[in-house]
C-alpha cells in the first residue's frame, strides 16, 4: 500500500523554534511582571499604612495586571498553535482515504 509521508522544511522548524523562543521569553517577562505587580501591591500597602494617597499606585498596578493578562493571553496562543508532528507520529505515514 503507498503511504503519503510528510516532511517538514527548514522554514516550519526555524518557526518551531522561534515559537519555543518566543515561549521562553514570555515565561520569563511574566515571572518578572508578577514580581512587580507584588511589589507594586507591597507599596499600595506601606502608602495605605501611613496615611498617604494610593489611587495612582492603584491605578498603575491595574494596569500592570491587565499587561500581565495579556501576556497569558499571548503565551496561550502560542502554545496553541499546531505543532510539528514527530516521526512516530501516526499522521507521517497514514494511508491516504482513497
Amino acid at each position: 500500500m503507498w503511504r503519503f509521508s510528510m516532511s517538514i522544511d527548514q522554514d516550519e522548524l526555524v518557526g518551531l523554534e522561534l515559537d519555543q523562543a518566543k515561549l521562553a521569553q514570555l515565561d520569563l517577562d511574566i515571572a518578572e511582571g508578577e514580581r512587580r505587580v507584588a511589589a507594586q501591591a507591597r507599596l499600595i500597602e506601606e502608602l495605605a499604612q501611613t496615611g498617604q494617597e494610593t489611587m495612582a499606585a492603584q491605578e498603575l498596578l491595574q494596569a500592570m495586571r491587565d499587561d500581565l493578562k495579556d501576556l497569558r493571553s499571548h503565551q496561550d496562543l502560542i502554545r496553541k498553535l499546531p505543532s510539528i508532528p514527530t516521526e512516530d507520529s501516526e499522521t507521517l505515514a497514514r494511508p491516504l482515504p482513497f
